[in-house]
């Protein structure tokens, strides 16, 4: 199990190692199709995150990896819906962010409605390697300084999860 997302109604999302989606209680595991291995890309699920308004718009935030056939990897964040314990309605809403060639990002959603990524690597090592990113709910750079750059704060090494204290302070 890479995630276990509890889900405001009750019900809890599952997030494989091998990629496959239950929501439990159903039950029943679902490898999504915008996940597909292409000759020339493996793409991955990382993470999964709720919308804060999940219970009214039902869209789910997924962090995935793309590894090419050269060992470059990338991250990007799909946007979907779900319905009836399926998912659908992909949209790439940040895309191809370069990344370490080890370690899986982090992604959640913070009180203010933003999407928080958490890169792995360390700082230099490639692209946004080692940072902690903010972005719109459309994927638009929101970071400190709002000069589009997506970049919040530095982030450790191997991000394991996002939380919020009970003060809203991002842990």
């Amino acid at each position: 199990v890479r995630r276990l997302l509890p889900l405001v109604d009750g019900r809890v999302l599952l997030l494989g190692e091998d990629g496959a989606i239950t929501i439990l209680p159903s039950g029943v595991p679902e490898h999504v199709a915008f996940v597909t291995e292409r000759a020339e890309s493996r793409v991955m699920l990382a993470d999964v995150a709720a919308d804060r308004d999940f219970a009214s718009n039902r869209f789910l935030y997924f962090a995935t990896t793309t590894t090419g056939q050269d060992g470059t990897r990338t991250v990007s964040v799909v946007r979907v819906r779900e319905l009836a314990e399926r998912v659908g309605e992909p949209a790439t809403i940040v895309a191809g962010l370069p990344t370490v060639p080890a370690g899986d990002p982090a992604i959640a959603i913070g009180a203010d409605r933003f999407i928080y990524l958490a890169m792995p690597g360390k700082r230099g090592q490639a692209g946004y390697a080692g940072y902690i990113l903010r972005f719109t709910p459309d994927g638009n750079a929101a970071g400190n300084d709002r000069t589009g750059s997506p970049i919040l704060a530095e982030g450790p090494a191997r991000p394991a999860r996002l939380l919020w204290d009970a003060s809203s302070r991002l842990l």
